[in-house]
Order: structure tokens, then C-alpha cells, then sequence
């Protein structure tokens, strides 16, 4: 088709699409830092506190408050699934603020607690559960982003001998938790440090080396990461990382904790005690939650 006959084409597939409302700002963080709605940490670097002095994130909770995905009544829970094909895992979904927050989108304290969980070095959370026999597989990074808030997921494969230890795979899981953040409050600028520069500089270094991709590819990601970034800086986009913002990390790594995450247990094994609580999903499997 000519460019003429794809501009009438969009012309009249799009046209009576009305134009937004006076003051009307989009959700991208470009539209919302320029008009005003969203700030970026002063050259000071001192971040916003709320009347009780607890760190703010200025995109949580921002889109749709007062209503939230996630509130207390959804958190805090160990849900057992029976699924109808065989698989074992457990998943665990920790609510933290969204992905691309400005002040996480600086130094992304995210990636290095990916890293930290899912490294497969010895003495390793990965390792640890591979030699007891428990686990296949271990993987962590962002399950879920949206504007309001993202879910934080860790994604264990259990052997069945890991499905009948499934407590103490949780156990060890928040105790490895427990050790990092332990570093973040206590040695501010210590081990956790070194590993951002760490990932910084092979960030750094995947870029500039980086293969040719497919074109199409690349034009559709790079008009996507405009509403997020500036135009001079879509190449770089999310390669880009900040220098190590101790702060940020304490009150990012806060949020990792039993009562702010919701864990899945899938498997055969599952226990269903409470029969009266079962329920059946759109897919027949049987589930049951359990506050712990």
C-alpha cells in the first residue's frame, strides 16, 4: 500500500477518536513529570516522606486511589492449588510500588535483588535448595507492572520431595531475604553497593556490544519507551542505571516481607483440610488460602 492510502486508512479508522479534555494528563511519566504531577528527587538527592515519615512513591496508588489491587485482606496469605496438569511450584508476589516510579526508574534497586535471588553460585539461595533436592528451578524479577503497583515474584519449580518441604523452602527463601536486607540497613554502603556497580558496568557493557536486532522490533519498543523517556535517551532506554541510591534500596526492600506478599503453592500434594472453604476455578482446579 502507498503512504497515502495507510494515512486514509488511519485517517479513517482513528478519526472520530475525540482529542482528551482540557488538563487531561496521560499515564506516561514524561507527560506527568512535564506537567507537574510527578517531581524528580532534588539535586540534593532527598526523597518525599509522608506525615509519618515513611518514604513516598510518587506513582503508587496514584491512578485509581482509594481503590487498590492488593490491600490487606489479599495479602499476607499462603493459597494451596491442586492443579489438573501435574506441576509443582511456589510463588511468592510481594506488592512494591511500579517499576517505573522516578525514583526507582534512577537507580533500580529491583535488579539487584533479582540477581542476589535467582545467582546460582554456591552459597546462593539457588544452591541451598538444589542440594537438599527440593527445587528444578529458581527464578526472580517483576511479575507484574501497572501504573498503581508492581508485583515482585520469585518462581520455584519443587521437586516432590521439595513439595512435601514446602515450609522449609519458604523458610529458607525469607531467610535469604532477611540476609540481604540485613546488608541494605546495616552496611549502607557495603557488599550491596558492590553488586550494583557490578551490574552497572555489565549494563554498560551489553549496551555498547550489543547485537543488531530486528528492525520492526526495535521501532515499536523505541515509540513505546517515549512515554517514558526522552527522545535522546529511547536507545538507551531501561539499560540505563543510576549510581546506587541506599535509600531508595531500604524502602524498596521494606515492602519484601510475609505480610506484604501473597504465596502460591501449586501441586498434587497440596493439603485440603478446610473442605468447606474449597472452592473451583474457571479451570476446575481446587484451591484453598490460609492466613500465616
Amino acid at each position: 500500500a502507498s503512504l497515502d492510502e495507510l494515512q486514509k486508512t488511519v485517517e479513517e479508522t482513528f478519526g472520530p477518536v475525540r482529542p482528551p479534555p482540557p488538563g487531561f494528563v496521560a499515564n506516561g511519566i514524561i507527560d506527568q513529570i512535564n506537567a507537574g504531577v510527578l517531581k524528580l528527587p532534588d539535586e540534593e538527592g532527598s526523597h518525599a516522606r509522608d506525615e509519618n515519615n515513611d518514604f513516598v512513591f510518587q506513582t503508587e496508588h496514584s491512578t485509581y486511589a482509594p481503590n487498590v489491587a492488593f490491600g490487606p485482606e489479599q495479602l499476607g496469605l499462603v493459597r494451596e492449588v491442586v492443579p489438573l496438569v501435574e506441576s509443582r511450584t511456589l510463588k511468592i508476589f510481594s506488592l512494591v510500588p511500579p517499576s517505573d516510579d522516578p525514583v526507582l526508574g534512577e537507580s533500580r534497586p529491583f535488579r539487584v535483588l533479582s540477581h542476589l535471588v535467582g545467582h546460582e553460585s554456591p552459597g546462593s539461595l539457588h544452591h541451598l535448595l538444589t542440594e537438599e533436592g527440593w527445587i528444578n528451578s529458581l527464578a526472580s524479577g517483576t511479575g507484574i507492572s501497572t501504573s498503581d503497583f508492581s508485583l515482585s515474584n520469585i518462581a520455584i519449580t519443587l521437586t516432590s520431595k521439595g513439595m512435601k518441604e514446602r515450609d522449609q523452602v519458604l523458610a529458607k527463601t525469607w531467610q535469604w531475604f532477611a540476609l540481604i536486607k540485613d546488608a541494605v540497613m546495616n552496611d549502607p554502603h557495603g557488599v550491596i553497593e558492590q553488586y550494583h556497580k557490578e551490574l552497572k558496568t555489565l549494563t554498560d557493557i551489553s549496551f555498547k556490544y550489543r547485537e543488531m536486532g530486528d528492525p520492526t522490533d526495535f521501532c515499536s519498543a523505541a515509540a513505546e519507551r517515549l512515554f517514558d523517556y526522552e527522545p535522546e535517551k529511547i536507545l538507551l532506554g531501561s539499560a540505563e542505571t543510576g549510581d546506587y541510591d541506599v535509600e531508595v534500596a531500604q524502602a524498596f526492600l521494606a515492602r519484601m516481607t510475609p505480610s506484604n506478599s501473597l504465596v502460591v503453592i501449586t501441586g498434587p500434594e497440596a493439603e485440603m483440610e478446610a473442605t468447606e472453604e474449597l472452592d473451583v476455578s474457571a479451570r476446575g482446579a481446587e484451591w484453598e488460602t490460609e492466613e500465616r
